[in-house]
């Protein structure tokens, strides 16, 4: 089997972590090519783009690769419903309905006729896990937007009470300044670990019904997640992270910081660890694309 499955440099990197695993995880036999050809099969994110025009190479593009398949047979890594192009429902209808499989979180996304796999995304054990050092601060959160991810809840609530948060993305609001705030980005893994395992907290609080792999990571480094109620979420996390409402920043910012006065102190479960192993969950896609 030969699949085109380029390296994007504009995205998340959650969406490149999902790309290695993928690749790391195939059976023998399985070629990653880098030019495209028409025995290939594309695999490609769909997070949200234009369903109908290809567009990585307009100014400004959320992708530096091709946007839609330019293959007969592709697969599709879902993470967002049409929810930008209502106009184009028709294209993102036949999109999801011509392609070899979708791999996605939730269901949800989709509600047409298609040949479909609902897996979490994961994380690799070799890479996150308990490294018993001391907790210097009280949340880690992520990302490039402070109101969709509410890190400007996190913020309130860590200001009032005098406690510290660590961010892991985009500059936000230059008010934000250290002791109650520390931002880091572009770091490595290793980083990134010894990051989660200083933290109390870690947030997975994202306002659209999105995967937060943080959760997952922070987890299985000692952290107890913090999420909104999601149909996926609570089906992925209801036995181990703390659920709050979807409600805006001053209020929900109350709540923090009620659960921030808590001690808590988490040991991650082994058999929870290992539902999110790549290992496991690649195992179950690649034998749904074989089939496919």
């Amino acid at each position: 089997m030969r699949f085109y499955f380029p390296y994007d440099r504009k995205i998340s990197r959650a969406m490149e972590r999902i790309r290695r695993a993928f690749m790391q995880y195939a059976p023998q036999g399985t070629e990653f090519v880098n030019e495209l050809a028409a025995d290939t099969v594309h695999c490609l994110h769909y997070i949200g783009q234009n369903p109908r025009e290809d567009t990585c190479k307009i100014f400004g593009s959320i992708m530096d690769v091709p946007t839609l398949p330019k293959t007969a047979r592709y697969i599709l890594f879902l993470h967002l419903d049409n929810y930008y192009y209502p106009q184009y429902e028709q294209d993102f209808k036949k999109l999801v309905e011509n392609a070899l499989l979708i791999i996605t979180h939730t269901h949800e996304f989709v509600n047409y006729s298609c040949n479909l796999i609902e897996v979490p995304w994961g994380y690799e054990p070799t890479v996150f896990y308990v490294m018993n050092i001391p907790k210097r601060f009280t949340i880690l959160t992520t990302g490039y937007v402070a109101d969709s991810e509410a890190i400007d809840a996190v913020f309130i609530a860590c200001y009032k009470t005098m406690t510290s948060m660590v961010h892991v993305g985009g500059a936000l609001d230059p008010r934000w300044v250290t002791p109650t705030f520390t931002r880091y980005e572009g770091i490595g893994d290793d980083q990134l670990r010894e990051l989660y395992n200083q933290a109390r907290f870690v947030s997975g609080m994202r306002r659209d019904p999105s995967y937060e792999m943080p959760i997952v990571e922070g987890y299985a480094c000692g952290c107890q997640p913090i999420c909104f109620e999601h149909a996926a979420t609570k089906r992925y996390f209801k036995e181990f992270a703390r659920f709050v409402p979807n409600e805006p920043a001053e209020t929900l910012s109350v709540k923090l910081t009620e659960i921030f006065k808590q001690p808590i102190e988490v040991q991650p479960k082994t058999e929870i660890l290992e539902r999110f192993y790549w290992s496991n969950i690649m195992s179950n896609v690649w034998k749904r694309v074989q089939e496919s």
